[in-house]
């Protein structure tokens, strides 16, 4: 991720304008991936095709979320960029403020805790039957 921070830096891009149009690089090298995804599926292929839509888009995000966090400040500098994020910012505040948010978060947290003790059940039982069915050292 050096590279990102390197492209992204004041020496290396001289406006905010600039740094906002290299928010497009990985938008156009990852793009098509969809359409690659598709024509795996379509060919019968539905796990690969899932995976490489799966994996293409979680870097895309990956590049353009960690662009954004390097050269954040710089991207401020721009008016009507401050304003849309400030509006984004007001309603993911909203967003998380609605009662049926929170309800999911609270469900999703405790699924996410049932699914760990299940598994941590899971693995102790594995481990007590292992230890029954293994026959005893005899030296």
């Amino acid at each position: 991720m050096l590279g990102i921070r390197k492209l992204a830096s004041v020496d290396c891009v001289a406006s905010p304008i600039s740094t906002l149009a290299l928010f497009i690089v990985p938008v156009i090298l990852l793009e098509p991936v969809k359409p690659v995804a598709a024509y795996l599926t379509a060919t019968g292929h539905v796990v690969d095709g899932l995976m490489v839509l799966i994996v293409g888009e979680l870097l895309k995000l990956l590049l353009i979320e960690r662009l954004f966090s390097v050269s954040r400040d710089k991207l401020m500098s721009v008016p009507v960029f401050a304003w849309c994020y400030d509006r984004f910012c007001q309603n993911q505040d909203w967003v998380a403020s609605l009662q049926a948010w929170q309800l999911m978060r609270r469900w999703s947290s405790n699924a996410k805790h049932a699914v760990q003790r299940y598994v941590l059940e899971f693995k102790a039982e594995r481990r007590r039957t292992a230890e029954q069915i293994a026959p005893p050292d005899v030296c």
